[in-house]
């Protein structure tokens, strides 16, 4: 690396060191630290000759003979600025101010003879020459002369060949000649002409331009192109050639290089200040603002508004998309909050009576504090409701989700960067984007949560729709089960005079129906928003949940009021319509008609599954249960194990119908059950030499159940005719 330096002229660039070597720049930094650090590179070159300045790698004897051909410089011309030093040589600052300036002395051993004043360097022989003329002048005069005066009078007549820059009593005055003035003004003008700008430190080193710019290129230029050029701390630049100030109209915010030249980097802050305030007096008004950095100006509420115009759409899609969810959580969360709180009031109402009635003395006994606790005052009771209330708004608060639903913020500003992309080639500033994030975030979350709300209202609408649609539903299939329960009920009193047909028919009426109803009951009641029908069994530990998350005490009295109830029919009417009601139901016996139009349709559905029904077993109970609806008039609800105390009920007051073909159907049902039992043994047993005989049996009943399906079709059509 070493040798590369001293192969380019003892002066590299490290990131052209790092190109030749074809390696990282860290690597190169990295290893010249290394070197530094060493008293002989490996090449017997000495480490302590290379410095690292600005970005560059230099040997000393590079800045040696830069110092020899500087100083060779001044000697030719007596005088040079630093700005022509550092141009020709193409010096950086720091270069300058470490390792040239510090050689600059007026007697050895300094390198550069010269000395500095201000931005300028001059040698000894420079000044002697100037001190001279001045001298030259002053041996001319041979009588006491008013020199002041008579300075002061040319000043006045105009006819001194230049004019003083400073006070008459400061070392650091100058004398500007007209000559140097007029060419100074003359290049400005060039500058003004070719570039339309010229940087007000070039002015300052010139030493012809007052403290005043305005005054001296009102001075300078005619009135039309003063008029066209603007004043900024560090630059003066025309307004027609260099500056556009109404890109801001179509999208409220431009880069400051699309109002500037690119060559004007060396702007400062106070220069980007003035942009903006310049902006503010056209017809952008006080609004306009700019970044932190000053790289973009923008229009501060028509952009945001302008934005949230773009992400309009999709913020009210993610809106629509998010609601549901929120809404599902926002009540699971509350519902299980109102859980937990019940569970913890019951626990700390059991043990504030503990407490209450069982306080232990100093001497082992124990008192009632109750009566005790009253005499502190009335504040008890009402400072636990106030507590209780704090803590369901609390809760409210705390799951409340359009106090704190927020779009992911990532999310936000690619979809911001894909709408304005269409608009701005450029895309967004990153630097604009971090200036309003914060604030064009906050906007379009109020947005999105004001749209959450109009959502809300449309799913509770829904929910309502729902819920009121699912009760519906719910209320109707529970008159027409209790409808069918009380068709029953009715039929059980064919039997009483036999009262242990009579009893068995009521008890298994309601450890079914009855016993379904109820739970169906109270699982609607329970869970009111649940569209999920309700399970036929419930464990006792399930259904002592679901009274208990019962929301008033009255409810839950009621709810075990309804299973005690089930030890008898009439137990049960009273109960289950007092939840019934309590839940928002209205329960009512069916009257003679409706009676009649159900057993109807009660025997109807019978006729149908007979019709369909291949099982023995199945066939009987449907046919029993037909005969007593077609020829006692009844409906009853029995299982397989009735079917036996059923047919000898037929059998019995057969010779008391007047119908002869219930005669005709007792034989048939007699027969057919004593051939379904036999099937049913045979099938149980595994005797071989039974097969034939089994066989025949089974013919017999396929025969006998063919019977029943045309004796119930022809008395079907029968009664069609009639």
């Amino acid at each position: 690396m070493c040798q590369r330096s001293l192969a380019a002229g003892g002066r590299i660039s490290l990131t052209e060191l790092a190109a030749q070597l074809n390696v990282d720049l860290d690597h190169v930094q990295t290893a010249i630290n290394q070197l530094l650090n060493r008293n002989r590179t490996d090449d017997g070159i000495s480490a302590a000759e290379f410095v690292v300045c600005a970005g560059e790698l230099v040997h000393r004897e590079f800045i040696n003979n830069l110092c020899v051909r500087i100083n060779s410089r001044l000697e030719e011309h007596g005088q040079m600025s630093l700005l022509q030093l550092t141009k020709q040589w193409e010096l950086s600052t720091e270069m300058l101010n470490f390792h040239i300036l510090p050689e600059i002395g007026d007697r050895p051993p300094a390198r550069i003879c010269a000395v500095r004043f201000e931005e300028n360097l001059c040698t000894p022989r420079y000044i002697a020459a100037l001190r001279k003329k001045i001298n030259a002048v002053l041996v001319a005069i041979t009588n006491q002369t008013l020199f002041f005066k008579l300075w002061n009078d040319l000043g006045e007549q105009d006819k001194m060949s230049g004019r003083l820059l400073g006070s008459k009593n400061s070392l650091k005055s100058l004398y500007i000649p007209n000559l140097h003035e007029r060419m100074s003004s003359q290049y400005i003008k060039q500058r003004i002409s070719v570039d339309h700008f010229i940087e007000c430190l070039v002015l300052k080193r010139l030493n012809v331009v007052p403290s005043d710019p305005p005054a001296f290129f009102r001075e300078l230029l005619p009135t039309n192109e003063f008029e066209d050029l603007i004043f900024w701390p560090s630059v003066v630049l025309s307004k027609s050639k260099l500056w556009r100030e109404y890109i801001l109209q179509s999208n409220h915010f431009c880069s400051i290089e699309d109002i500037l030249p690119s060559q004007f980097a060396f702007l400062t802050d106070k220069d980007y200040a003035k942009i903006v305030e310049r902006l503010q007096n056209y017809e952008y008004g006080v609004n306009l603002r700019a970044t932190e950095d000053y790289s973009v100006v923008f229009e501060h509420p028509q952009l945001v508004d302008s934005w949230l115009r773009l992400v309009d759409g999709f913020v009210r899609e993610r809106a629509a998309k998010d609601a549901p969810e929120l809404r599902k959580a926002h009540l699971d969360a509350i519902l299980g909050t109102k859980r937990t709180e019940a569970k913890g009031a019951k626990g700390a109402e059991k043990q504030q009576q503990k407490d209450d009635w069982e306080v232990d003395r100093p001497g082992g006994k124990k008192v009632n504090k109750s009566a005790g606790a009253k005499k502190g005052g009335g504040a008890g009771k009402g400072a636990a409701g106030k507590r209780k209330g704090g803590t369901e708004s609390d809760a409210q608060a705390k799951y409340d989700p359009l106090a704190t639903a927020r779009l992911p913020t990532d999310e936000l500003f690619d979809e911001l960067r894909r709408a304005v992309a269409s608009s701005v080639s450029d895309g967004l500033p990153e630097s604009l984007c971090a200036e309003l994030e914060e604030e064009f975030g906050s906007a379009a979350n109020k947005m999105y949560r004001e749209c959450l709300g109009e959502e809300y209202k449309k799913v509770d609408f829904g929910e309502q729709q729902g819920l009121k649609e699912i009760y519906e539903q719910k209320v109707a299939k529970f008159s027409e089960s209790y409808a069918d329960i009380c068709l029953y009920e009715k039929g059980t009193e064919m039997f009483d005079e036999n009262e242990s047909l009579f009893g068995d028919l009521r008890t298994f009426l309601l450890r079914t129906l009855c016993t379904e109803l109820s739970l169906s009951l109270l699982h609607a009641v329970a869970e009111p928003s649940s569209s999920q029908q309700a399970p036929q069994k419930f464990a006792q530990k399930l259904r002592e949940q679901l009274i208990a998350n019962l929301e008033s005490k009255e409810a839950q009295k009621l709810a075990k009021e309804l299973f005690d109830g089930l030890d008898s029919v009439e137990h049960f009417h009273e109960a289950v319509q007092r939840f019934a009601s309590h839940g928002g139901a209205m329960l009512r016996q069916p009257d003679k008609r409706e009676r009649s139009n159900r057993l109807d349709k009660f025997g109807t559905e019978l006729r149908s599954q007979l019709a369909d029904c291949s099982d023995p077993p199945t066939l009987l109970l449907l046919a029993v249960l037909l005969s007593l609806k077609k020829f006692f008039g009844v409906a009853v609800h029995a299982s397989g194990k009735f079917v036996s105390p059923l047919i000898l009920f037929i059998s019995s007051k057969a010779n008391k119908v007047s119908d002869p073909s219930l005669f005709e159907l007792k034989e048939l049902l007699v027969d057919t059950q004593r051939l379904v039992v036999a099937c049913i043994r045979k099938e149980r047993s595994n005797d071989e030499g039974g097969v034939e005989e089994g066989e025949e049996e089974k013919e017999q009943l396929t025969a006998r159940m063919e019977s029943l399906k045309a004796f119930f079709a022809e008395n079907a059509q029968k009664s069609d005719m009639l």
